[in-house]
C-alpha cells in the first residue's frame, strides 16, 4: 500500500474516532441509540464500543475517499459535512429499515423522525473532515521526508519545461514601475 494511502487511511480512522466520540455525545445527549439500537445493545459499554468501531471504519472509508488536500481545510469540512449527510442517509434512512425487515425509509415521515439523528452525523462528519485536515497536516509537519517524490521530479519537470518562458521580461508597457 502506497504511503501517502496508508497515512490517510491512519488518520482518518483517527479522525474518525475523534468524530465518533462526539457523534456519541451528540445522540446520547438526545437519547438516542445508533448502532447500539439496530444490534438490540443499550447504549452503555458495548453498544458505545460498537458505535466507535463503526466511527473508526467510516473514518478510514472518509480518508481514503477523500484524501488529503493541501491548503484546503474548507473543502476538506466540507468533504466531513457531506459524508456525514450519506451516512444519515445511509444509515437510518436506509440501512436501519432493510436490518430490520423493512423497506428503505425514505419518505418524508421517516426522514423527519431521523431528524434528530441527522445533527450528529453532521457533527460527525465536520469533525472527522477537521481532524483528518489537522493529523495529516501535523504528520506532514514532522516528516516532510515521507512525501513522495513524484511531484518533486513533476515539479522540476515543469520548471525546466516552463524556465525560458519564466526568464524572459515583460514588454516596457506591462511595467509598473515605468509610468509616465
Amino acid at each position: 500500500m502506497p504511503s501517502p494511502l496508508r497515512r490517510d487511511l491512519i488518520a482518518g480512522a483517527a479522525a474518525g474516532l475523534i468524530g465518533g466520540l462526539a457523534f456519541t455525545w451528540a445522540m446520547q445527549a438526545q437519547g438516542l441509540r445508533a448502532a447500539a439500537g439496530l444490534a438490540g445493545l443499550p447504549s452503555t459499554g458495548t453498544g458505545v464500543a460498537l458505535e466507535i468501531l463503526a466511527a473508526i471504519l467510516v473514518g478510514a472509508g472518509y480518508g481514503a475517499i477523500f484524501r488529503y488536500q493541501p491548503f484546503a481545510y474548507a473543502a476538506t469540512i466540507s468533504s466531513g459535512v457531506l459524508y456525514g449527510l450519506l451516512w444519515w442517509i445511509a444509515g437510518p434512512l436506509t440501512l436501519a429499515p432493510l436490518l430490520l425487515g423493512r423497506g428503505p425509509g425514505w419518505s418524508l415521515q421517516e426522514a423527519d423522525a431521523a431528524l434528530p439523528s441527522l445533527v450528529g452525523h453532521v457533527l460527525y462528519g465536520a469533525l472527522t473532515g477537521l481532524s483528518f485536515y489537522v493529523l495529516v497536516s501535523l504528520y506532514r509537519r514532522a516528516w516532510p521526508e515521507a512525501e513522495p517524490t513524484r511531484l518533486g521530479v513533476a515539479r522540476a519537470w515543469s520548471e525546466a519545461a516552463f524556465a525560458p518562458f519564466l526568464r524572459c521580461r515583460p514588454p516596457r508597457y506591462f511595467d509598473s514601475s515605468n509610468r509616465h
